[in-house]
């Protein structure tokens, strides 16, 4: 709407992901350089985190517009997909049709696919956002689909995208086998007040502004107390700002067309839109204690990491597939499980064959409490619950069968 009367060849503040309007702050030009490193040597993986709308997407963009027209590569934007569903997504993205849809035909044509394409010294690149979302199993294929080598050289790079828990999600779910395989971590932060005001200007360039429109000082200052420097949020508010400002029939983005954008937006400064999001948090895990429990694991006294209890079920044990994998050669291939039931949190052993402990005694099913020590080998897993008050609690299941486990073999 506003393009004519600006005389814009594109509309600057647009949300899509578009590599012509990458601003490089210190922070997004450093990501870039690791990115195009990683993409030379092609090696390993690499890992970029950042608050959503930071412009992590925008920067791999921009690494993969520079590529070669010989690049193959697989982007995976869902990431809430099982181990199969993922698997026949990458085969998608690749062009590949396997003769079939199990799990055996896609990753052998995934495997060929990768081994010709490096024999012929083509590159492939496998691109996954909102990676902290992905499950422990599909973490675990993207792991063996990077293990595609011919003669020592990788087959496929991987750059794994995705919000700042992303880097705790990989070392909590595969510490000792995916988090060996990344060569770089590179985390993104909101842009400086001084960066906003160059961010703005860039993306008014690029869209062929030539500097015939002005954004005061006073206009820049509130802009970023809206958006905390937050490239995605500057975006919105300065498209409706020049918006505003078309309105008025003005070239002078002030104060009062930021003000009418924030009017219409109903925007609240960005620090305190932070704190009424966090005590949004705070309130829903209060009403939910379940969503607040977690494990926090050791290895022989030396702390790993803690895993949240945010799901109805979690299995526990040696295979890659469960959801927390102990790489002890004294767990068992599916060894315990632990259940949400009504809000509190049971601890079922699935036949194991040395058993599980929790406090130092071998249970079959126990009914957690806050500071209980789960014991599987030479890991230690306690049970911390903020939410409930540490009580004696019985065994109001002791008296039921052992549950019925589907789909789980020993």
């Amino acid at each position: 709407m506003y393009r004519e009367f600006f005389k814009l060849d594109d509309y600057p503040f647009r949300l899509t992901a578009d590599p012509r309007g990458l601003f490089l702050s210190d922070g997004h030009a450093r990501a870039k350089a690791y990115l195009d490193y990683l993409l030379h040597v092609r090696d390993s993986i690499a890992v970029l985190t950042g608050e959503t709308g930071t412009g992590k997407t925008t920067v791999a963009e921009n690494v993969l517009a520079g590529l070669g027209g010989d690049v193959a590569v697989a982007r995976i934007h869902q990431t809430q997909l099982d181990a199969l569903e993922f698997l026949e997504i990458v085969a998608l993205q690749f062009g590949l049709a396997p003769k079939g849809s199990r799990k055996s035909a896609l990753l052998y044509a995934i495997n060929e696919f990768l081994v010709a394409r490096h024999l012929q010294q083509q590159q492939t690149l496998l691109v996954v956002d909102e990676a902290q979302n992905l499950s422990a199993r599909v973490v675990e294929e993207i792991r063996m689909l990077s293990n595609a080598q011919v003669a020592g050289r990788q087959a496929l790079n991987v750059v794994l995208l995705g919000q700042p828990d992303l880097d705790r999600h990989i070392d909590l779910l595969s510490r000792d086998m995916l988090g060996q395989r990344i060569r770089l971590r590179c985390h993104l932060e909101p842009l400086s007040s001084h960066d906003t005001c160059r961010y703005i200007e860039h993306r008014m360039w690029a869209a062929g502004d030539n500097g015939r429109t002005q954004f005061p000082a006073a206009a820049l200052d509130i802009i970023y107390q809206f958006t905390g420097g937050v490239p995605r949020l500057i975006n919105i508010l300065c498209d409706m700002t020049l918006l505003a400002a078309c309105q008025r029939q003005t070239r002078l983005v002030g104060v009062d067309s930021v003000l009418k954008a924030l009017a219409t937006l109903q925007w609240q400064p960005y620090t305190v839109r932070r704190q009424l999001d966090d005590a949004t948090a705070h309130s829903a895990d209060l009403r939910l204690p379940n969503h607040r429990a977690r494990l926090e694991l050791t290895c022989e006294d030396t702390p790993v990491g803690e895993v949240w209890l945010t799901r109805e079920r979690m299995l526990i044990g040696r295979r890659a597939d469960q959801d927390l994998c102990i790489d002890d050669p004294r767990a068992s291939r599916a060894h315990a499980q632990i259940v949400n039931l009504g809000g509190e949190h049971y601890l079922y052993d699935l036949d194991s064959t040395n058993g599980t402990r929790v406090n130092a005694r071998r249970v079959r099913v126990q009914a957690l409490s806050d500071g209980d020590v789960i014991r599987i080998g030479a890991h230690e897993l306690k049970y911390v619950n903020p939410s409930q008050h540490r009580r004696e609690i019985g065994n109001p299941l002791a008296s039921l069968p052992a549950p019925r486990v589907v789909g789980i073999k020993a």
